[in-house]
């Protein structure tokens, strides 16, 4: 009993060290140098990702819906437009459906 309650203090004081450090480390700013995905798409590059948004508006209208948008928000009027076109799940064209038009099931 006694070595069980020790190793799980061990552990819960390992791991409370490991948050301040994380904890520090969104304070100061410097979790994007040790976590480099944050600030962009995984697979894309800053630069790639701009030029292929700007020649294909429905790869990005996808990529912002299914991957997140961080602080963007979606342009109605591309929206509108491209949303016969998006690979999208069935669920979420039907949710942007009801926001864009109030079309119900």
């Amino acid at each position: 009993m006694i070595s069980t309650l020790s190793k799980r203090k061990k552990m819960s004081i390992a791991t409370l060290s490991k948050i301040k450090i994380l904890l520090g480390f969104l304070k100061l700013n410097l979790l994007p140098l040790f976590c480099y995905n944050t600030n962009m798409t995984w697979d894309y590059t800053k630069t790639e990702y701009e030029k292929q948004a700007e020649k294909d508006p429905v790869w990005e209208l996808e990529r912002l819906i299914n991957y997140g948008l961080r602080k963007e928000k979606i342009d109605r009027k591309k929206l509108e437009k491209y949303l016969a076109e998006l690979k999208i799940s069935d669920d979420r064209r039907a949710f942007f459906e009801l926001l864009l038009w109030n079309k119900k099931l």
